[in-house]
């Protein structure tokens, strides 16, 4: 018996080939179409297949209860439990559907279309396709789960052009789960993340507290380098919000981005929320540039990020912001960097922005802080290596106490390997220099200087064996660090001063240690 149904199923294999115009200029591309099924029946032109159907060629893959093929006009019926696989794209089930492969003209009826690139489906009573276009009529859209989706789009007729990215409704019911809340007779909007003009996907949520959430942004886009995007948003029982956002690319190397906003607060949720304002606003400036005036094999670059807004709910409310800012302290700063193969510098300006306080008289500022780095390099002595590392801040502020630092840390290591090079040993001698000057001195600090040495002796082994499929690295280390004071001078917070006023000027004194190091991965 088992060689029977090995026999009609090996007999059932058919190969078949189809002429299918893919271009109009090209008209001598062949695309072979393969059949296997348990029972072929051929009259004329004629094919009809039933029983484990696949159908399968370079763009399609597609399995069917009954399949009836027309050589001469091209044609492939499909009845019953259809699948189709389209380049690997889109899938599309249905009860029936006709395929003609010469003149690109598809029907469907009825049909679930799940394009797997856009993260969209759409579940019509019917559907047409006409080369790359989609007309479904009594249909409903979704990117959430097909099974109770949280939103979705309901129409009585629409088309999906698949090469355009673009879809059009008409006669458009908005639904949350399965209830109604908006209606339009027109709705249209992309499926990707293509450049061009036009409204973008819209964001729907809903809230107990904030209601019905809506936002679609409108983008321009009318040269490849610069665009511009407005965004209104609502929420039923909150507000309502307005932001543009612009970007130009200047150059290769550099990327220019300004948005401002503005959200206003129903007075119900301002008076029930006790918020301090009931509008916020604000703006952000961002610019990256690499390349200024670095050549060869080294790097430089600028970066911008200023910010100004009137309370943190600002940010809350922007366009897609998924989580809460808490942290009221808003950061702008302008920062250039140079970098080459044996060194490394920067300097930046940082303000803070306090947006609990009225004024940030009292908010601490880094106007300028300054980074030096000397890539570790060899000394005169074989096998010592030294590196040098520098930074500078003027933390300032208009009211309470500021100070200018400056930290300065060099090592010095020697290194060697035993016992045929299984264990490395190293000894390390660390000298780090902190200077503290203070200013707006009301209470007579002192200024500071800590001076540490810090002993370093460490045994490492690095452990590497391969096997069949994967390979195994183990690395062990213990280090034994021993710290010595040289010099201690001034009011130094934590070391000889508990001051609360001094805390913003923290200094972290080194304890006698033993560390022990395991890494491993295969």
């Amino acid at each position: 018996m088992l060689k029977q149904i090995f026999l009609l199923f090996t007999i059932g294999i058919l190969s078949l080939s189809y002429a299918k115009s893919i271009d109009p200029l090209k008209k001598n591309n062949i695309e072979k179409l393969q059949i296997l099924a348990r029972v072929i029946k051929t009259k004329n032109n004629i094919i009809t297949a039933s029983g484990d159907i696949l159908v399968h060629s370079k763009r399609y893959y597609i399995t069917a209860g009954k399949v009836i093929y027309n050589k001469d006009n091209s044609t492939l019926e499909l009845f019953d439990n259809v699948n189709i696989i389209k380049d690997g794209k889109t899938t599309t089930y249905g009860k029936y559907a006709f395929l003609d492969f010469s003149k690109e003209i598809d029907k469907f009826t009825p049909v679930l279309l799940i394009d797997s690139t856009n993260n969209i489906w759409i579940n019509s009573k019917d559907a047409k396709k006409n080369n790359n276009v989609f007309d479904f009529k009594n249909s409903t859209l979704s990117s959430c789960d097909c099974y109770n989706p949280a939103w979705s789009i309901s129409f009585t007729k629409g088309d999906y052009n698949t090469s355009k990215k673009w879809i059009n409704t008409y006669n458009t019911t908005l639904f949350l789960n399965n209830f109604p809340v908006l209606y339009t007779p027109y709705f249209g909007f992309p499926t990707d993340n293509t450049r061009r003009t036009g409204f973008l996907q819209p964001v729907i949520g809903l809230s107990s507290q904030e209601g019905l959430y809506y936002a679609q942004p409108f983008f321009y886009a009318p040269s490849l380098n610069w665009d511009v995007e407005y965004i209104p948003q609502i929420r039923t029982s909150r507000g309502n919000g307005h932001q543009f956002k612009y970007r130009i690319k200047d150059s290769a190397v550099s990327l220019f981005k300004l948005q401002a906003g503005i959200f206003t607060e129903n007075s119900n949720y301002f008076n029930n929320s006790n918020l301090i304002h009931k509008k916020h606003y604000g703006a952000d400036l961002n610019y990256e540039r690499s390349n200024l005036f670095s050549k060869d094999d080294n790097q430089d670059g600028l970066l911008l990020s200023l910010h100004t807004l009137n309370d943190i709910d600002y940010i809350n409310t922007q366009y897609k912001n998924e989580s809460t800012v808490s942290d009221k302290l808003v950061e702008s700063y302008i920062k250039y960097f140079y970098n080459t193969n044996n060194l490394y510098g920067n300097i930046a300006f940082k303000y803070y922005n306090d947006t609990s306080k009225n004024n940030n008289d009292e908010t601490m500022q880094e106007l300028p802080k300054v980074h030096l780095h000397k890539y570790s390099s060899t000394t005169f002595i074989k096998n010592i290596l030294y590196s040098t590392d520098i930074k500078f801040s003027n933390k300032t502020r208009i009211n309470g106490l500021k100070a200018k630092t400056t930290d300065i840390t060099i090592p010095l290591t020697y290194s060697t390997k035993l016992f045929k090079d299984y264990i490395q040993l190293s000894f390390s001698e660390v000298l780090s220099i902190i200077d503290i000057k203070y200013g707006n001195n009301t209470t007579n600090y002192k200024d500071g200087q800590f001076i540490e040495n810090r002993h370093i002796i460490s045994l490492s082994t690095d452990l590497l064996k391969p096997y069949k499929d994967y390979i195994h690295a183990l690395n062990l280390k213990i280090s034994l660090t021993i710290p010595t004071i040289s010099k201690q001078k001034g009011d130094l917070y934590s070391i000889n001063n508990t001051t609360t006023t001094l805390n913003v000027f923290p200094i972290t004194k080194t304890q006698k240690n033993i560390n022990f190091t395991l890494n491993q991965s295969i």
